[in-house]
């Protein structure tokens, strides 16, 4: 893959005045994950009953990069992937989200060689054999889908950023922005009343992630191209070449194929230990079977700080129309499910303006060199710049007018530091995510 390297800091200084003057493009994800957590070895381990229930993937563009979902064919045997319409704003209904099992930990640096860890023993999955399961598997379970993005006017990169918020640099709409949250913890019932509370946290949204894999590579396969011609979906300045090959379950990896793997990790500040709530804790993922560890991956990394709920923060209190959604609806509820269906048929899936977003570390790499012995103190977490967007960290550039497939995964990273001694309990998450581009 060739990918520009900015190689001085002239480069960076005028990347920083793009993000001023260049109009982001938004995507926003909702994915509603549940899960049981228990605890057992050094991993977080989830029981055998979890689901992801209820997935909401929403994406939002803006006029300079536009968003569709993957669609798949079968052409004489072989799937073939290409772009559904491409918009501003797009759903992505893929019906397998909703029959999955849940997450279990798992580790990667590359987002090729995933580790998982059956009773203490490593092993490593490049097929995607533990990706996307309907059942329910403690050795590892993570989750991929792919998705298109094409940029029309120019050549743009594109981030993981806040939005417009309190941290504006990273563009697009206001009170939209990247974030991952903990459901508000309920308790009572119907004919008692509701009790709404700030999630206590079991260590399972600090130790959550993000991943981009993106493989450049023309789709040679004239299948895609023409199965993308004769769709509705087509587009004509669209329709000269695709972009991205990626394996399917169970194929093995390509040895003549290059990839860029990009983290985003949100909530690195937050911790299921209070008191060591506002420092960074480096986490060194495993690169074997043999438990070797990659020291440094701030190349390839974007972290934010903590995400947290701001319940006065829309037009109206949440807890009151919590309320409201709770005295008039004939929904079957409760605590365990109220909160869903509040979300969804109350807020429409919504809550962007009662999530106070964490910002993002301009630079990695300076998050790195600030810790002693893998931790950052709060004092020197305060002390770094932050934005909203990493500056030294991207997850591609995009060709004008070129389709790009990108494969996004989610998982629970086995080696950080919040991934283990894990309460039992349920526990869901609310993911937003947003994408910027500058033309640098």
């Amino acid at each position: 893959m060739k990918i520009r390297q900015m190689k001085n800091s002239a480069d960076k200084a005028i990347l920083k005045k793009l993000y001023i003057k260049t109009v982001a493009a938004a995507a926003t994800l909702i994915m509603v994950i549940t899960m049981t957590v228990s605890v057992t070895y050094a991993w977080l381990i989830l029981s055998t009953s979890p689901t992801v229930s209820g997935a909401e993937i929403n994406l939002a563009g803006g006029n300079n990069i536009l968003l569709a979902p993957d669609v798949t064919e079968t052409v004489d045997g072989t799937t073939v992937h290409y772009p559904g319409a491409f918009s501003d704003k797009v759903g992505l209904s893929y019906d397998y989200l909703k029959e999955l099992a849940g997450l279990s930990p798992v580790s990667t640096a590359d987002g090729l060689n995933w580790i998982v860890n059956e009773g203490g023993s490593y092993s490593v999955d490049n097929t995607l054999g533990y990706a996307n399961s309907k059942t329910y598997r403690s050795a590892g379970g993570y989750v991929y889908l792919d998705f298109w993005v094409v940029s029309p006017g120019s050549d743009y990169t594109l981030r993981v950023s806040t939005g417009t918020g309190s941290a504006g640099r990273g563009g697009g709409n206001k009170n939209d922005g990247s974030s991952v949250v903990e459901f508000p913890i309920v308790t009572g019932s119907k004919e008692s009343g509701f009790t709404v509370s700030e999630p206590d946290g079991f260590g399972t949204a600090a130790s959550i992630r993000l991943g981009f894999l993106v493989n450049d590579s023309k789709v040679e396969e004239s299948s895609n191209l023409q199965s993308y011609q004769a769709s509705s979906a087509y587009e004509k300045r669209y329709g000269a070449k695709l972009l991205g090959n990626y394996q399917e379950p169970g194929e093995e990896l390509s040895q003549s194929e290059t990839y860029k793997f990009t983290i985003y990790e949100p909530n690195g500040t937050l911790h299921k230990n209070e008191a060591d709530n506002g420092c960074y804790f480096i986490t060194k993922p495993l690169t074997d079977a043999a438990g070797n560890k990659k020291d440094d991956i701030s190349d390839i990394l974007t972290v934010q700080t903590e995400n947290k709920w701001n319940f006065n923060g829309g037009a109206a209190p949440l807890d009151e129309r919590f309320r409201d959604y709770v005295n008039g609806t004939s929904d079957d509820i409760n605590a365990k499910n109220v909160m869903g269906a509040f979300f969804q048929n109350g807020l429409g899936w919504y809550v962007q303006p009662y999530i106070t977003r964490g910002s993002f570390f301009v630079n990695t790499k300076n998050l790195y060199n600030a810790a002693s012995e893998g931790t950052v103190g709060k004092d020197e977490v305060s002390s770094l710049k932050k934005a909203g967007a990493t500056d030294d960290v991207y997850i591609t550039r995009l060709t004008r007018n070129t389709p790009q497939r990108i494969r996004m995964f989610i998982w629970l990273e086995g080696e950080d530091a919040d991934c283990k001694n894990v309460s039992k309990g349920t526990t869901e998450f609310i993911i937003n995510l947003e994408f910027s581009g500058a033309d640098q």
